[in-house]
């Protein structure tokens, strides 16, 4: 697994312009950092990921939960995994755990203004309206929950 992130890591970051491919591509490469040297995926694995994935993000960009950006629906999802795992609940609850925190994450994005990139011109024309970023994280974190389930039946 860890390799198919770090391929896609690398495509992302080469072949995909503006800010998004960059920030998916760190976010796979947390993936990887956190994935790495682990032969099975478990929960623990999977939480060390997603872990990774936050502080790869947060090395990148000055972006925090409540600015109205992909931030809003990885980290919750981060969050929600670990407490999961603290719980000691097993790799499809966890997940869907997580999944159902991106979801509550990524909705709450319509509530707030934008404050850092390119949406930030719209002002308070950016409420009521979900950010794209926080929508792709959602969908990504999503699909790649599922097959994850899938590879552990």
């Amino acid at each position: 697994m860890t390799e198919g992130f770090d391929d896609i890591k690398d495509a992302l970051m080469n072949h995909i312009g503006g800010s998004m491919g960059p920030l998916y591509g760190m976010i796979c490469r947390g993936l990887v950092n956190g994935s790495k040297d682990h032969e099975e995926i478990d929960a623990k694995v999977v939480d060390d990921m997603m872990q990774q994935a936050v502080e790869s993000i947060e090395f990148v960009t000055d972006a925090r939960p409540g600015d109205k950006t992909l931030i809003d629906t990885l980290d919750p999802a981060a969050d929600a995994m670990h407490e999961a795992v603290a719980a000691g609940d097993d790799l499809p609850t966890a997940l869907d755990k997580m999944v159902a925190a991106a979801k509550k994450g990524m909705n709450h994005t319509k509530d707030l203004q934008s404050k850092i990139g390119r949406s930030i011109r719209q002002g308070k024309k950016s409420i009521g309206k979900l950010d794209a970023g926080a929508v792709s994280c959602e969908i990504f974190l999503e699909a790649m929950a599922e097959e994850m389930k899938n590879l552990n039946k």
